[in-house]
């Protein structure tokens, strides 16, 4: 299983850094390693990538937490707008309000694969 987590708060990131953040300090994704690999091959994960030159890869830790590249990600409309079955567009919206989560609460998106 892969996560994908966003801080609530400046200190719940600061926790989540040390390894020592609670559940009820964070918002968390699952993804199954069916869905990961679905997304994967979709592509969806190397356009984040090249969008804010980072590395969402399987076996890889990852974060974005600049809110620069936060908002760069969240302008690319096209992302977030791929037409695939149900199950996948729900999971692109969930990570598309993630990643607005961590905007507005100025924390970042960390990627645990």
């Amino acid at each position: 299983m892969k996560t994908i987590i966003v801080p609530l708060n400046k200190e719940a990131q600061n926790a989540l850094n040390y390894d020592s953040a609670k559940p009820e300090q964070l918002i968390e994704l699952i993804l199954t390693d069916s869905i990961f690999y679905t997304m994967f091959e979709l592509n969806f994960f190397s356009k984040i990538n090249e969008l804010v030159d980072c590395n969402i890869d399987d076996f890889e830790d990852e974060k974005i937490i600049t809110k620069h590249k936060i908002e760069i990600v969240l302008q690319n409309d096209s992302l977030f707008l791929m037409n695939h079955s149900v199950e996948i567009n729900k999971i692109i919206e969930r990570i598309h309000n993630l990643f607005k989560e961590a905007y507005f609460r100025n924390t970042g998106i960390y990627f645990y694969f």
